[in-house]
């Protein structure tokens, strides 16, 4: 089974923290990243994650700029918002 890459975009380092070590307790998932901001997410997109987990307010936007730019990419990754 392939590893499922997950970016994680949330203005809260607790949620970010708490996030990404639910997801890595599941055998086919690493995290590709966990980020605070809009930026950071747009850098972590060009690594491709398959799956990107993310907050709506964020300091430098919100999760409507993360999922434009996350499905602009060549192969738009799944996205949950929370």
């Amino acid at each position: 089974m392939d590893t499922m890459k997950v970016l994680v975009v949330d203005a809260c380092e607790e949620a970010r923290s708490s996030v990404a070590a639910a997801l890595m307790e599941l055998s086919n998932v690493s995290i590709l990243g966990a980020v605070p901001d809009v930026r950071g997410a747009m850098r972590a997109l060009a690594e491709g994650p398959d799956v990107v987990v993310t907050d709506c307010d964020l300091p430098d936007g919100d999760c409507l700029d993360v999922i434009e730019a996350a499905r602009a990419g060549l192969r738009p990754p799944a996205i949950v918002v929370f």
